[in-house]
C-alpha cells in the first residue's frame, strides 16, 4: 500500500513541472526519489509533442542524472517518438529542443546502445546535440554529418566543437570539404557552402596538423575571401616555414579593409606577430595603398586600413 501511494506522490510531483514557476525545484526533488522516479519520468518525457518543451526537457534532465538502463532505453525512445516533418513548425522547433537534451543526456551517460539511434537522428534530422554526443562515442560514422551542420547558423557552433573533439580523426575530411562548393543555379556559390569551407580551415588551424599545410596554401588562391583568410591565419596556427609563411601576409593586409571588428584584430595581431616579415609587404602596400592579393588582384586600400597599417609598421620598428 504504501508503495503505491509513493508511485503516486512521484507521478502527481512529475505533473509538477509543468509548473513553470517552480519546476526546478520539483526537478531536484525527483532527483532525490532516484531510480523509483524513473518510469513516471520516461512516462512524461515520452508525452506527445506540444509548444512547450521546458517540462520534457526538465523530464530528460532528471533521467540523466538518475542513470540505469531503463533511463537510457527511455531517453533513446524519445529519439524516434514521432515524425518530425508532420509537425506544425513551433511544434517541431520545441520537440527537437526535448531531443536534443535527451541526447546530451545520452551522451553523458555514455551508454553504446545510444550510438545508432543518435546517428540516425543526426542523419536525418540534423540534430544538433546528436553531434555532440556521438563525438563523446568517437564515433567516425558521424564526422560526415557533422561537417554538414557546419552550414548551419543554429547548429554550427556546437557543430565545430564537436568535431575538435576527434581531433586528427577528422583532419582528412576537413581538408576534402575545403573544396567541396555548393553552388546556385547561376554556378555561384552558396554563402552557407562559403561559410563550411571557412569554418573547416580555421578548424584545421586549430587543430594543427601538418597535413593541412599543402591545402590551405592552395586555398590562398580560392574564388572567396573568406576561405582566403581563413586559410591564411590556420597556416599560422599550423606553424608553415618561412616560405610558406610569407603567402598569407597580403591576405592579411587585405582583411585590414574589413569593417568587422573581430576579423580586423585577428589581421593585425597575426601582422605583429609576423614582425620583420611582414615589413616589406606593409611599406609596400602603404607605398601602393594597395596589395596584390593571392589571386593575383589588385586589392585598393581604405583609409583606416591605411592608418592600421602605419600603426603596425610602428610598432614593429619598435621592437627591432
Amino acid at each position: 500500500m504504501a508503495k503505491i501511494y509513493r508511485e503516486k506522490e512521484i507521478e502527481k510531483l512529475v505533473e509538477g513541472l509543468n509548473n513553470l514557476g517552480n519546476n526546478m525545484s520539483v526537478l531536484l526533488e525527483l532527483i532525490k526519489y532516484g531510480k523509483i522516479a524513473v518510469k513516471p519520468l520516461v512516462s512524461f518525457l515520452l508525452s506527445p509533442p506540444s509548444l512547450f518543451s521546458e517540462p520534457r526537457c526538465l523530464a530528460a534532465e532528471a533521467l540523466g542524472m538518475i542513470g540505469g538502463e531503463e533511463t537510457v532505453q527511455g531517453l533513446i525512445e524519445v529519439l524516434d517518438l514521432c515524425d518530425l516533418d508532420l509537425l506544425d513548425p513551433q511544434v517541431r522547433f520545441a520537440e527537437e529542443t526535448v531531443r536534443n537534451q535527451a541526447a546530451r543526456q545520452l551522451g553523458i551517460l555514455g551508454d553504446e546502445r545510444a550510438i545508432e539511434p543518435l546517428l540516425k537522428c543526426l542523419k536525418e534530422n540534423h540534430l544538433r546535440d546528436a553531434a555532440e554526443a556521438l563525438a563523446t562515442f568517437r564515433e567516425k560514422r558521424a564526422i560526415p554529418y557533422i561537417i554538414e551542420l557546419l552550414e548551419d547558423d543554429y547548429a554550427g557552433e556546437t557543430a565545430s566543437k564537436a568535431l575538435l573533439q576527434f581531433d586528427k580523426d577528422v583532419v582528412i575530411l576537413l581538408i576534402e570539404t575545403l573544396v567541396r562548393k555548393k553552388c546556385t543555379s547561376f554556378k555561384d556559390e552558396k554563402n552557407l557552402s562559403v561559410k563550411r569551407r571557412a569554418e573547416a580551415a580555421r578548424l584545421l588551424g586549430e587543430i594543427g596538423d601538418p597535413r593541412a599545410i599543402r591545402p590551405l596554401l592552395k586555398r590562398l588562391e580560392d574564388e572567396e575571401w573568406e576561405v582566403r583568410l581563413s586559410s591564411a591565419l590556420a597556416l599560422l596556427e599550423i606553424g608553415a616555414n618561412k616560405d610558406e609563411i610569407v603567402k598569407v601576409i597580403p591576405e592579411l593586409i587585405a582583411g585590414l579593409n574589413e569593417s568587422d571588428w573581430y576579423t580586423l584584430i585577428l589581421c593585425i595581431d597575426a601582422l605583429l606577430e609576423l614582425n620583420s616579415a611582414a615589413l616589406p609587404y606593409i611599406e609596400n602596400a602603404l607605398s601602393e595603398k594597395a596589395i596584390e592579393n593571392g589571386k593575383g588582384e589588385r586589392i585598393l586600400l581604405s583609409e583606416k586600413a591605411i592608418e592600421y597599417l602605419e600603426g603596425i609598421l610602428q610598432k614593429s620598428k619598435d621592437k627591432e
